[in-house]
């Protein structure tokens, strides 16, 4: 990745949102390593296939450990047969101009769906027929389809044994169909560590956000029992006059609450970032259709988007966003609110 040296120079310790942006998707590798370098040294296909697995993102290397991938590697290896599949994948051309998310979706699907068959696993352990789940979709929106068809709805669904994710994706292909401008958020749980690598996998494909779906077993521990889906009150920013203050008070408040030096001279960068938020189309449909709880998460990564785009001009302030939660979750929800307020001036 040619942008790595630049971002590793940089004092950001957070640096895999930086990689993300780069990459254009919500996952990235850093290895040097391509499955045609791995190829090309069959003697070495283990470790390097390690390299190039290590060199995935955080989100999806854990992703890769639900799988038991590492014990795969030895097992393949011992059978003489790791360098012939490497080299099967090699002859397959999955670059995202030829099989975009939605196509990878379906394919990881459609393996799901065999690869289940073959087993004989008990049936809907692993995959539930999507016909079945297709009906219990339309089942769940029925009575929505008015609220669904609106410009810029948000929607969230929870599934709280979610498998390997057929709800989810389903609920997703459903509103994208009745609605191509809606946002679906998606939820879920899994105690099968398996099935919650491949919907995560499939999550992580289409875009969503996999730090929604969560693993173990509901029953015992509800991970989402704090609203996962939680109201904006949480967001950081205290609910009363503050919330909506100019930027000149913000920069004080930064200042007294987390030790920083900002000067008003940093005003300007959270007033462009501010600014390209209000003027941003998609959020200003979301802001018009729904409550602040749902504008939330097309927000999120729109503000996150924003301030990337931004690292070069105030490094210091967009290190401190990524590598501070407690600090990025303030300046977060405190913009939050004031987009969400001039949107629906």
């Amino acid at each position: 990745m040619d942008s790595l040296p630049r971002i590793q120079k940089m004092n950001i310790q957070n640096i895999d949102p930086l990689l993300n942006n780069v990459a254009g998707f919500s996952f990235h590798n850093r290895s040097q390593y391509t499955f045609d370098k791995l190829k090309g040294d069959p003697d070495n296909i283990a470790a390097n296939l390690r390299n190039y697995i290590n060199g995935f993102s955080a989100n999806a290397r854990e992703i890769i450990e639900y799988f038991s991938f590492d014990d795969q590697i030895n097992r393949l290896e011992g059978a003489s047969l790791l360098f012939l599949i490497v080299s099967r994948f090699c002859d397959i051309d999955l670059h995202p101009n030829k099989a975009d998310n939605i196509a990878m979706g379906q394919i990881f699907e459609e393996l799901i769906r065999r690869f289940s068959e073959l087993s004989n696993e008990t049936a809907g352990e692993h995959f539930t027929p999507r016909e079945v789940i297709r009906l219990m979709v339309n089942l769940l929106f029925v009575d929505d389809r008015e609220i669904l068809t609106r410009e810029g709805i948000v929607k969230t669904i929870y599934d709280p044994a979610c498998g390997t994710g057929g709800m989810l994706s389903i609920a997703e292909e459903y509103l994208r169909k009745l609605n191509p401008g809606a946002r679906l958020e998606v939820f879920g749980q899994e105690i099968n560590p398996e099935s919650y690598a491949i919907c995560r996998s499939d999550m992580l494909i289409k875009g969503q956000n996999v730090s929604n779906i969560k693993f173990g077993n509901t029953f015992v521990l509800d991970k989402h029992s704090d609203g996962g889906i939680k109201p904006v009150t949480d967001a950081g920013v205290r609910k009363d006059k503050d919330e909506l203050a100019p930027l000149s008070e913000i920069i004080d408040m930064l200042n007294q609450r987390f030790g920083t030096d900002f000067t008003q001279a940093d005003r300007l960068f959270f007033g462009q970032v501010e600014e390209e938020a209000v003027e941003d189309e998609t959020l200003a449909k979301q802001a018009k259709s729904n409550d602040i709880d749902n504008f939330r998460f097309g927000f999120e990564d729109a503000f996150l988007r924003i301030i990337l785009d931004r690292t070069d001009k105030n490094q210091e302030i967009v290190a401190r966003i990524l590598d501070d939660n407690e600090f990025g979750e303030f300046v977060k929800g405190w913009m939050l609110r004031k987009v969400y307020s001039r949107l629906n001036e």
